[in-house]
């Protein structure tokens, strides 16, 4: 089964502000998911890190997915800083 990831980087707007992430390449549903927020109101460069159930802690955009390369896994919950 695939997993297809869709991003909104903006707050008043849709449509034209989501966007398909790159191929998240799991086969399970992900854990959890942690939204980094785009730089300002116009950048499209939102950035998703997904915790999987098969350990690796991945970091999705719209061109790439990337293993984030942390030893400890499976991630059940993500934060950033405030």
């Amino acid at each position: 089964r695939k997993h297809t990831l869709f991003a909104n980087h903006s707050m008043t707007r849709s449509g034209d502000a989501c966007h398909r992430c790159a191929d998240l390449r799991i086969s399970r549903a992900p854990l959890c998911l942690c939204v980094l927020s785009a730089p300002h109101e116009e950048s499209t460069d939102v950035q998703v890190i997904v915790g999987t159930a098969e350990g690796p802690v991945l970091l999705a955009d719209r061109h790439e997915t990337r293993d984030l390369g942390l030893d400890e896994g499976p991630a059940l919950r993500l934060s950033r800083p405030t």
